[in-house]
């Protein structure tokens, strides 16, 4: 399988965990900020997936960011909706469909005000995926 194809099937993977968690209600999960979403939501992206392959098979290597943007006085609401994210990401299931997650690591998470009322936070995931019949074909 391609690295971007494998990254797609991570995208839907996340967004799909991301929509199902009750602590996310409310949540919007995108892949780039929309002009009209509403606020808080999450973009899943940037995606650096590369090549994960050995003699025996193959995989792909992704790391990934996943944003939450948020209005508030404080950080503390951004801080409270990053845990669910984490929370939700953290207990993905590695059996996926047509792929295992071997790795799924949780590299680095910020907070920072970006101006107005405006709130970033970020969550940096390591990410390591094989196709079920090694090679991904």
């Amino acid at each position: 399988m391609s690295a971007m194809a494998a990254s797609l099937a991570v995208q839907a993977m996340l967004v799909a965990a991301l929509e199902a968690d009750p602590a996310l209600a409310g949540v919007g999960v995108h892949d780039a900020p929309p002009p009209d979403a509403a606020v808080p939501y999450v973009t899943v992206g940037p995606d650096v997936a590369r090549d994960w392959g050995w003699k025996g098979g193959g995989g792909v290597e992704h790391r990934l960011t996943l944003t939450l943007w948020e209005r508030g006085e404080g950080v503390a609401d951004a801080k409270r909706l990053l845990a669910a994210v984490e929370r939700a990401v953290a207990a993905l299931e590695p059996e996926q469909d047509g792929f295992r997650l071997l790795l799924n690591r949780l590299e680095r998470g910020s907070v920072r005000r970006t101006g107005g009322l405006w709130t970033q936070g970020l969550l940096e995931w390591r990410m390591v995926t094989v196709w079920e019949n090694g090679d991904g074909d």
